[in-house]
């Protein structure tokens, strides 16, 4: 399911960061925010994304889990990860919003927060890479550009064409490594430290008050 790891955006974008375009990554910021879904409001018995049997929790682990792995593909793999959750409207069992942090092994901070029950105004898909030189910004889901600034004045501008066929660069890296030509970068292994992190967030929540 993790395809965006061969679409060619991402990879230009991984590509300015290993060439240190933006200078040392120092931190990264996740906000997505949306209005519910029309079967959230309507009969959320009937939205598979919403029921953990199913789904394993609810839209968090359905779209912040293709944000986290790319941040594992781009930044390298999380080691610490810790989060609040909470579900503030009530349409169904599941969280609806969800605040976390988590540093990467290279000590990169980043943070995030999704709330899938925003007012339509509040509609935001953005991740926003901070370096020792410049910044870069992004969406996961939208088809937005890439969009950065560096400390010599320099603007990053770049827009591109999704495939015809979304899933394709992946699937072909996926032929090429079967015939011996080539490595898939999405494996069984990175993908379950994307669960890994999202399981620190969602089951290792804080539960400490302050009086």
């Amino acid at each position: 399911a993790y395809y965006r790891r061969a679409l060619p955006h991402f990879l230009r974008i991984k590509e300015l960061l290993d060439s240190a375009a933006i200078g040392n990554v120092c931190s990264v910021q996740i906000t997505f925010h949306q209005p519910p879904y029309r079967e959230d409001m309507e009969d959320p018995e009937k939205n598979w994304r919403v029921q953990p049997r199913v789904s394993g929790g609810g839209h968090f682990h359905d779209l912040a889990s293709h944000q986290l792995d790319l941040l594992d593909f781009m930044l390298g793999p999380v080691e610490k990860a810790n989060g609040i959750v909470a579900n503030r409207a009530g349409l169904y069992g599941p969280a609806d919003t969800v605040a976390a942090v988590f540093s990467f092994k290279n000590d990169i901070c980043g943070s995030g927060n999704w709330c899938f029950v925003a007012s339509p105004e509040e509609k935001k898909d953005e991740i926003l890479i901070i370096g020792t030189r410049g910044s870069l910004r992004f969406s996961t889901f939208a088809h937005a550009g890439i969009h950065g600034i560096t400390d010599n004045g320099g603007v990053i501008k770049e827009e591109y064409e999704l495939p015809a066929h979304i899933q394709e660069p992946l699937i072909k890296t996926i032929v090429s490594e079967l015939r011996g030509e080539g490595y898939c970068p999405s494996r069984g292994e990175t993908a379950a430290r994307t669960s890994r992190v999202m399981d620190h967030i969602c089951r290792g929540a804080i539960k400490a008050t302050f009086k």
